[in-house]
């Protein structure tokens, strides 16, 4: 069984139509095609990344999460927020510097001292910058 082709007059009307209509310039709003709901999306979702980013880099506080995490990572968010939330409440606390430690309770006002009381003869092994090796302390 063959496929049957009828030629019709009005097709070759149709396709003289629309090759001229193709050669001419368009004119009416952009975009001639619709653009998706996932593209826009998309696009929306990059732009307030990227707008994220700069203003993290040009943000003066947050110097200790900074020392933490250089850049935003979907992975390492996610990471976190499967935590569970006594434990994440502890990162966060650790990462943030907001937190029950010596040093921040010192910058609150709540402590004299913002050095471990066990680590304070070993002050000098640790960085300078938060300490945060003094989270580690055994004694």
């Amino acid at each position: 069984m063959g496929t049957r082709t009828l030629w019709n007059p009005r097709n070759e009307k149709a396709d003289n139509l629309a090759s001229t209509a193709g050669s001419e310039p368009f004119i009416g709003p952009e975009p001639i095609l619709p653009i998706s709901y996932s593209m826009i999306k998309s696009s929306i979702v990059n732009w307030a990344h990227k707008q994220s980013d700069v203003y993290w880099e040009l943000m003066n506080t947050c110097r200790q999460t900074k020392m933490f995490l250089e850049h935003r990572s979907k992975a390492r968010s996610r990471e976190l927020l499967n935590l569970p939330w006594n434990l994440l409440r502890t990162v966060t606390g650790i990462i943030t510097g907001h937190n029950t430690l010596s040093r921040h309770m010192n910058i609150m006002g709540l402590y004299n001292d913002p050095l471990c009381e066990h680590c304070e003869g070993r002050a000098g092994d640790f960085p300078p910058l938060y300490k945060p090796m003094q989270l580690l302390c055994n004694n």
